[in-house]
């Protein structure tokens, strides 16, 4: 891992990760809080959660398999 952060180009890349990742779970919390607020619905929020999961369950169904 020290070789990797060393490099200066890699530390960038690193960073602005971590900067995507932390916009996209404000962005996720916002949406939530939004939806909450409009509706007052639980099954509202429940349904988002649900909405916003299905795409990764379908780009790696690998990682959703429990039997292995």
């Amino acid at each position: 891992m020290r070789a990797i952060l060393q490099k200066r180009a890699l530390r960038f890349v690193l960073l602005a990760n971590v900067v995507s990742m932390l916009g996209s779970g404000m962005n996720s919390a916002a949406v939530a809080w939004h939806i909450l607020q409009a509706t007052h619905s639980e099954m509202a929020l429940g349904t988002l959660a649900v909405l916003q999961t299905l795409p990764a369950m379908r780009c790696c169904p690998s990682q959703c398999d429990h039997r292995s």
